[in-house]
């Protein structure tokens, strides 16, 4: 994911070991895939293969932020949160609805 002021964080990298622990620099954090799923019920929608991952921002200060995703083959994203340290309050949004249309 890319953003305005010319950062980034790789947030789905598929060819990494499930539980594998991968420090991607100091702006990027740690990397994880937590786990694949062949089929996940997410708010109402069932999806296949599907990616969990976590992306820990800054692990060693105590304002380090988790973000947590969940990528569904032929849906990208469909689950995105995200928490700092110490903050009781979450970020969290859901893929609502889609439709997949056929290629012509």
């Amino acid at each position: 994911i890319y953003f305005t002021d010319g950062s980034y964080l790789s947030v789905l990298i598929p060819h990494y070991p499930i539980d594998s622990l991968v420090h991607l620099g100091q702006v990027e954090g740690d990397y994880i895939n937590r786990a694949f799923y062949t089929q996940l019920e997410v708010n109402q929608a069932l999806y296949s293969d599907v990616y969990e991952t976590r992306i820990t921002i800054d692990p060693t200060s105590e304002q380090s932020t988790e973000h947590n995703y969940l990528f569904a083959k032929n849906y990208g994203c469909v689950k995105f949160s995200s928490q700092v340290a110490g903050q009781n309050t979450k970020e969290e949004w859901v893929l609502k609805s889609s439709a997949l249309l056929p290629l012509e």
